[in-house]
């Protein structure tokens, strides 16, 4: 597997900032993501976008730590280009609308991790959204910071687990086990995108708080949703089902 290096093209952190990320986001993959998903180790390292523009960093897959979005609501995303796979997170975005830039970063290193390709779905098997397809994102259903995980001083995303991508009524879907199904079960304030059911294009599904106001997670729309609309999705997904 490919490592992940955090490149710091942001004026809103300070290189140290972004550094002092390293130890938790290494540690709660290395305890969460890596065996949840029996991928090989990924080691995380820090770059400066002077380091990337020089091709230090060459061999690894670059998540830019950016200042702000051109796109409202957009806090982070991921996607694989003729270049290789890369994600961004905005700090600043997340900053300015009361959000943890170290959920965001770690939301999109898991994604980078398992769906790098964006490539892999889900079919949803019965339930008000039976035949809908949803693409096997790791953080969307669990990203509210409420419900990340703890690692030293710092705080990362929550992840959905395997029996998330399944078709069983009882299981362990998520790492902190708050979720009580699979997929599209949610949390409070996140979201999910999905395909269908019948002839309903890529939409996003949010899910609020009971009787309170949208959270800002639960109202943004996520840039890898809007890049999945223009993606061709495998014709048998649509009506297939994953076991």
């Amino acid at each position: 597997m490919t490592d992940i290096v955090l490149v710091q093209a942001s004026t809103v952190w300070t290189d140290g900032q972004a550094q002092a990320v390293l130890p938790g986001l290494q540690a709660w993959d290395d305890r969460y993501v890596r065996p949840a998903y029996g991928l090989d180790k990924c080691a995380y390292h820090f770059a400066t976008f002077a380091d990337f523009r020089a091709g230090r960093t060459a061999g690894a897959w670059p998540l830019f730590l950016n200042r702000h979005s051109v796109e409202p609501g957009v806090l982070g995303f991921h996607d694989d280009k003729a270049a290789g796979t890369f994600g961004r997170v905005f700090i600043g975005d997340c900053i300015r609308y009361g959000v943890s830039p170290t959920v965001d970063i770690s939301h999109e290193a898991a994604e980078m991790r398992w769906n790098s390709l964006i490539d892999k779905f889900f079919t949803i098997p019965d339930g008000p959204f039976a035949g809908a397809v949803a693409p096997q994102e790791l953080a969307d259903a669990v990203e509210a910071d409420e419900d990340g995980i703890d690692v030293g001083n710092m705080r990362f995303t929550d992840v959905v687990w395997p029996d998330y991508w399944s078709a069983k009524k009882v299981g362990k879907f998520d790492a902190r086990g708050l979720l009580r199904g699979h997929c599209p079960s949610m949390l409070p304030g996140v979201y999910q995108s999905l395909y269908g059911p019948g002839a309903l294009p890529w939409h996003q599904v949010n899910a609020r708080h009971l009787g309170g106001p949208a959270t800002w997670r639960s109202t943004r729309f996520d840039n890898t949703h809007r890049g999945l609309s223009l993606r061709a999705l495998p014709s048998h997904l649509i009506t297939g089902v994953t076991p």
